[in-house]
Formats: C-alpha cells, structure tokens, sequence
C-alpha cells in the first residue's frame, strides 16, 4: 500500500511540475485531481470505491491500476509499465494456466480514450447500473461484468483501435493491483495523461506510436470485410491470434 500510495504522490508532483512551466491545461489540472482522489480513497481504510485486489486474475469488465514488467520485454519495441486496464477476461496460456487480457486505455489519444470506454460501458449498461445498484461504490465487491472479447474486438477494429487488447502474465504484474469502482470510471479515464502513461519501456516514443496507429486505423478500415471474416473464424476455433 505505502508503494502504490508513494508513486501516486511522484505522478502528482509531476503533473504540477509539468503544468507550472505551461500554459494552463485543464486536462491537467483534472489529471491532478483525479490523482489526489485516489491517493485520499487508498489512505481512507473505511472506504470501497478504490481497492487493493490480490487476486492474480482480473475481474472481466473492471478498471485496474498496476506496475508490469514484462517477461520478454527487451525483445519488444516499446511496452508500458504502468497500465491502465479495462479487463476483459483470461485466456489460457502456453504452460496451462492463464494470463490476464485487457484493453490498456493508457495506448489511445485523450479523446479516442473516453469515447471508447464510453462506448463499451454503453453497450453493458444493464449489467453495469445492476451492479452499481447491488453493490454501490464496492471495487472489490461489485458483480464481474462478463464481456463478451470477439464483440470488443470487432467494434474496436470498426475504428482501428483494438491494438490496446493486450496480455499480462500475473507473475508480472508487481506490487498492488488497484480496482476503481464503476462509479468512478470518469476519475479513471482522467488519470491517464499522453505525457506520465504509457511510462515506456523501449526506445520508440509515444509520438511515433500514434503516427504509427494511424496507419493501422486506415488499415483497419479498409479491410473490414476481411478482419470481420478471420475474427469469425478465430471466434469459432477459441483462438486469440489478435492478442499482443
């Protein structure tokens, strides 16, 4: 807890580093906030909005904060070692266990973010606001939302954006995994800011990274037809190909 508590304290600083030698933002300025919350709600041990989960498997259709190193990590381009995760299940893996699967909101441009947590929250309204009214402001407790992967999958590649579905190893994922509660979605989407997250592992830059998902959304949407085929045909083998 003192860890996670103490690295919130250092992106807070940050921000308001970064946002005194600029203009104002008020992205940062929410992004600071958004902060501070979650600092007070970990320090609050009365409190369920925010929690500590020791679970080593996520949840489907919760939002979780946590440090990553990834196994094979100088073998990739770039990785993110501090995501922020929309989960979306497990898949098995290679040694017969599981990883964890989820879109890593910190990869999208601020507005590409918020609309498509927007998005997939509207499509499990029923089940979201049932869980909320179940078991309000309870991370921990809230009922699991059963999302359906191959449907995030397809609506995602409509606008060239299923590039964050990605894997993590629960072996790697080191210290506290954060839940935030439904409720708080909106306080979740603020703390990912383009310059803090994703805190890249590798030598290419976040810059170059949207350039280059510019290409796969044009990409993406000039072969609908058949990105939709291979996404029925993995559906019916349970294969999971378009993980990264």
């Amino acid at each position: 807890m003192n860890f996670v508590i103490s690295f919130l304290h250092q992106i807070v600083q940050l921000l308001t580093l970064q946002t005194s030698n600029k203009p104002k933002d008020v992205n940062d300025e929410a992004a600071i906030d958004a902060y501070k919350w979650l600092i007070e709600k970990l320090k609050d041990s009365k409190q369920k909005e925010v929690e500590i989960i020791n679970d080593p498997y996520f949840q489907p259709g919760k939002i979780y904060v946590f440090k990553y190193l990834a196994k094979y990590g100088d073998q990739y381009e770039y990785w993110d070692k501090h995501p922020i995760v929309l989960a979306l299940g497990k898949m098995p893996a290679a040694n017969g266990g599981f990883i964890n699967v989820g879109v890593n909101i910190s990869w999208y441009p601020p507005k590409a973010r918020k609309y498509i947590i927007e998005q997939i929250r509207k499509a499990y309204k029923p089940a979201y606001d049932a869980a909320i009214l179940k078991k309000g402001k309870q991370a921990k407790d809230q009922k699991p939302i059963d999302l359906d992967l191959y449907a995030i999958k397809a609506a995602l590649d409509q606008v060239g954006f299923s590039f964050a579905i990605r894997s993590y190893l629960p072996s790697q994922i080191k210290g506290e995994r954060v839940c935030i509660s439904y409720e708080n979605w909106d306080k979740a989407i603020k703390l990912d800011q383009p310059r803090i997250f994703p805190e890249l592992q590798g030598k290419t830059t976040l810059f170059q990274i949207y350039k280059d998902y510019e290409l796969y959304v044009r990409y993406n949407r000039s072969n609908r037809v058949e990105l939709k085929k291979k996404l029925e045909e993995s559906r019916k083998l349970k294969a999971y190909k378009f993980i990264k």
